[in-house]
């Protein structure tokens, strides 16, 4: 299921000259003690509606690293002009989303802070271009993922996408002036991240919101992404976390006790029926991957990142659990007709308090306000979905190996040991190629990105405390650097700051955007003394 892809990458400032930079501590979010939240950055979201784009297309190399190719394909972008102002003695700024992994109007239209609050505030150009393999921008067409076809999907030619048509687009509207802005949430920071250091004469500044740069093997633990779920979970309600610790374990008894299949699929609802262990398993990851989503968009707001979900969905499941668990049991529950709650009676041992034998139900209740919030489904399909043969896929397979895991010690979840070996050997049968999990810290740097990082400047890297993805990122201000600015915003999901002011939004995502506004307005400033200076 895509919102389950999604999960794999499934997944963002000063205006004095002077600024004296801080480091960040893992607990609490550390900001310049010159930024305040201001109410300019924490507006009303009664009548927000995206800003209004354009769709324009461009001849692209389908090779860049190739000169005896000279194949190309139409990428999509979109682009406003709605709000740029432009003169001789004020070029005006150019703000770029690093399209990632999905369609591009998707990414436009969760990034109000940049195409309604930031454009306008900085009479600035907006362009998405879109990521090639992704939405429209096809190279084979519907042939774009089969054979050889695929082999031009990477990082790397994505960027060079980016630089080229940001260089010939300002070329063919005379905007050479013009100081170019980068941003970008989650893999859409990381592309804004390596824009801005391996194309800095293209790009003054990037912002990248919760971009995990060094989520990789052999820097960041594999078991870190469930421990941050997990704690999202415990400290959303008392005994939700332990609540679903119990009905795990429950599942991993049930994997071989076949007389209760059947039962299974009736209790739960699931739209096929449950024959094996395997499809037990099934059950199991559909309901942890509900999970990592729900950290992911745990926005203090409904939203639709990934889907309809209602404002704190992981405090909202575990209401909804509580709810179901404790609801008083009819006829239909009771134990003398129905063995499979007779065997959770066994099983589980709950507090003298509640009911047994709910449990799994109330799993399911609370995952549900990520699958079916609004109620439309008349099964759970717990098959996961899809062949595994998406553009994603290949990403996570060749260059974007992300670890995830856990050890059921650290985590609520069932102990899953990362292998690479095994990893590796699935990815080269589904696609024909090996992993290469350390190229990316290779080629960008990262295995220490206090020390890898210091050449570059002007990055800011964002973070919520709430984003399991935020321990794969820059957590730290890297002082030996020029403008390389991190901070972790307390009670924030996964790249809040780049979303539309919201009056529920937490302060530091208030004071996160200040200290963007803050840096992109310097990066413009010098940009434009800069190009100007060279053209004197």
């Amino acid at each position: 299921q895509k919102t389950q892809k999604k999960m794999k990458a499934a997944q963002g400032l000063f205006l004095v000259l002077v600024v004296v930079l801080c480091s960040v501590s893992l607990a609490k979010a550390t900001f310049p003690s010159s930024v305040k939240a201001s109410t300019a950055f924490k507006q009303s979201p009664v009548g927000y509606t995206p800003s209004k784009y354009q769709t324009g297309w461009f001849d692209t190399k389908l090779d860049h690293f190739d000169f005896t190719n000279n194949a190309t394909f139409k990428m999509r972008y979109l682009y406003s002009w709605e709000f740029f102002k432009n003169s001789a003695e004020k070029p005006g700024p150019i703000f770029v989303y690093t399209g990632n992994e999905g369609d591009i109007v998707g990414f436009w239209e969760n990034s109000g802070y940049w195409t309604n609050v930031m454009a306008p505030r900085h009479n600035a150009l907006l362009l998405f271009p879109e990521h090639r393999y992704f939405g429209q921008s096809l190279p084979f067409g519907d042939q774009s993922l089969k054979g050889k076809n695929v082999g031009y999907l990477s990082t790397e030619q994505a960027l060079a996408d980016f630089g080229i048509f940001i260089h010939e687009f300002q070329k063919q509207h005379n905007l050479e002036k013009s100081p170019v802005i980068a941003f970008g949430g989650s893999y859409g920071g990381m592309l804004s991240a390596w824009f801005r250091m391996k194309y800095p004469q293209v790009v003054d500044g990037a912002i990248a919101a919760s971009a995990p740069l060094v989520m990789y093997p052999g820097i960041t633990s594999p078991y870190a992404f469930n421990e941050v779920v997990t704690n999202d979970f415990k400290n959303a309600k008392e005994g939700c976390a332990a609540a679903f610790k119990e009905g795990f374990d429950l599942l991993k008894e049930l994997r071989t006790q076949t007389q209760y299949y059947q039962a299974l699929k009736s209790e739960l609802n699931l739209c096929s029926g449950v024959q094996s262990a395997a499809d037990v398993d099934n059950i199991y990851n559909w309901i942890s991957g509900a999970m990592g989503n729900m950290a992911m968009v745990d926005y203090p707001y409904a939203s639709n990142l990934l889907g309809p979900v209602p404002a704190s969905p992981v405090a909202t499941g575990c209401e909804k659990l509580f709810e179901v668990w404790t609801q008083k049991q009819g006829s239909r529950f009771d134990r003398s007709n129905n063995p499979f709650l007779e065997l959770l009676d066994r099983f589980f041992d709950a507090p003298s308090d509640l009911p047994k034998g709910n449990l799994l139900k109330a799993l399911v209740a609370a995952v549900n306000v990520f699958y079916d919030y609004e109620g439309k489904a008349t099964c759970n399909d717990v098959s996961g979905g899809g062949d595994g043969t998406d553009p994603w896929d290949y990403m996570a397979c060749t260059e974007q190996v992300l670890p995830i895991a856990s050890n059921g010690k650290t985590d609520i979840f069932w102990d899953q040991p990362w292998d690479l070996e095994t990893f590796s050997k699935q990815c080269e049968e589904q696609w024909g190629t090996p992993s290469r999990p350390a190229w990316v810290p290779e080629h960008y740097g990262g295995w220490n990105y206090e020390q890898d990082f210091v050449m570059y400047s002007n990055i800011v890297f964002s973070q919520g405390n709430l984003d399991p993805w935020h321990i794969g990122g820059v957590t730290k201000t890297i002082t030996g650097g020029k403008d390389l600015i991190s901070f972790i915003m307390k009670g924030a999901a996964h790249h809040l700051d780049l979303r539309y002011p919201n009056k529920a939004d937490p302060v530091d995502v208030t004071k996160g955007r200040e200290v963007e506004d803050q840096y992109v307005t310097k990066w413009i400033q010098e940009a434009r003394e800069r190009k100007m200076a060279s053209s004197r």
